[in-house]
């Protein structure tokens, strides 16, 4: 069967030119980073798994490290080791 021609495009007249910077429009359905929350008050499953096992006398000390781990700078110190390869 014959195919029909394919008509050129911009991207094929400038192909050095990265095509995913090109912008469409302003997307706006985005959430918020997922950032500045206290993990463990967060996790219920974690919470009941902690006082199921006998663990309830550390709730203090997992609210406070919970709430260290989901600071912005504590999440993006976790970006920049992972940024980081063995």
């Amino acid at each position: 069967m014959n195919h029909p021609q394919r008509t050129p495009t911009a991207a094929d007249q400038h192909p050095s030119e990265p095509r995913y910077l090109e912008v469409t429009h302003e997307v706006t359905n985005q959430p918020r980073p997922l950032e500045n929350y206290n993990l463990y008050q967060q996790d219920t499953a974690l919470q009941e798994g902690v006082l199921r096992e006998g663990a309830g006398h550390a709730h203090d000390q997992l609210t406070d490290y919970g709430a260290w781990a989901g600071l912005a700078r504590s999440i993006e110190l976790g970006h920049q080791a992972n940024a980081q390869k063995p």
